[in-house]
């Protein structure tokens, strides 16, 4: 859960030399699951944890 949210960030300045513009594109690779859907999953757990329908212990 410590790894949601802190995504890597890579410049693709090979494709863009030359017109002054910036890519940034995110290796949503390196998330848990690699898929972007983990951020709206650990935002439900957090929302279940502080409604108190599920417990701390039973989430890792």
């Amino acid at each position: 859960m410590q790894l949601i949210g802190r995504t890597p960030i890579v410049y693709l300045n090979k494709v863009t030399e030359g017109y002054g513009a910036y890519i940034a594109v995110k290796q949503e690779m390196f998330q848990p699951t690699s898929s972007i859907k983990d951020r709206p999953a650990l935002s439900m757990i957090n929302d279940a944890k502080q409604k108190n329908i599920i417990s701390p212990g039973k989430v890792s």
